[in-house]
């Protein structure tokens, strides 16, 4: 109830005076700090109640002979329609103030456009990467006392073959996780005999360019016998790099 509106004293607290007085809009207070604004001045209940309620004002005397409040009446449809546009409006009015500020934006292109103010600009997406090492099965060798006919012995496996660019690959997903996809990005030519080749573990690098440093030589034995590493650095006043070699044994 406004406090503008005259009631009867007394009549303060009896609820006979309800409906007569506008209910939006709302007052509007956000705490610092909230994930969520609210920003609505008001719901479908609330603007239907405030519109019923200017039909009974004094401010509005042409609407004095319309008394009549059922549903069906022509110009109480009329408001009913205007509340539920007015409901619409402000719920998108309050997601537009939401995504305008960084703590409570909720989608990646509000973040964006946030962003170009100050000139950033969001580089694209990058998949992931990751190494696959591919096996293939061993065709089967033909019995010794088949005979050499064509066609005898057939196992349906290639001695080699090319896995296709694009072909995809699932990893195995742990507790609460979801399965990733992964594609080759070129033709692999596959052998069932490279299945024995192992990966390159190790890399030759040179040290930096450092003339007239004195050489270091160091040797030191682990508590394995007959395991012994040595690490032998050189260098000169030369326009040669230095180099380093390691000796296991």
């Amino acid at each position: 109830m406004s406090d503008k509106t005259l009631v009867p004293p007394g009549t303060e607290t009896c609820g006979c005076c309800d409906g007569i007085a506008a209910s939006t809009p709302t007052g509007l207070f956000n705490r610092a700090g909230l994930s969520a604004i609210s920003y609505r001045i008001g719901d479908y209940g609330q603007f239907k109640e405030s519109l019923q309620a200017g039909l009974s004002s004094s401010a509005f005397p042409e609407l004095a002979d319309l008394r009549t409040r059922d549903a069906d009446d022509y110009t109480l449809g009329l408001i009913d329609a205007v509340a539920c546009a007015a409901d619409v409006l402000t719920f998108y009015q309050e997601r537009v103030a939401n995504e305008s500020y960084l703590r409570t934006a909720t989608e990646r292109v509000s973040l964006q456009e946030m962003a170009k103010l100050i000139g950033y600009r969001l580089r694209p997406g990058v998949a992931a990467e990751t190494w696959l090492a591919f096996a293939l099965e061993t065709p089967r060798s033909a019995p010794a006392n088949l005979p050499p006919e064509p066609g005898a012995f057939v196992t349906g496996i290639p001695s080699a073959l090319t896995l296709p660019a694009g072909l995809k690959v699932q990893s195995v997903p742990g507790p609460d996780e979801k399965p990733q996809t992964f594609e080759t990005v070129e033709e692999i030519a596959a052998r069932p005999e490279w299945n024995a080749i192992r990966p390159w573990l190790s890399e030759t690098r040179s040290p930096a360019m450092a003339p007239r440093r004195p050489g270091l030589k160091a040797c030191a034995t682990t508590s394995r016998p007959a395991t012994r590493w040595c690490w032998l650095a050189m260098s000169s006043s030369t326009t040669r790099p230095p180099t380093t070699t390691g000796i296991f044994g």
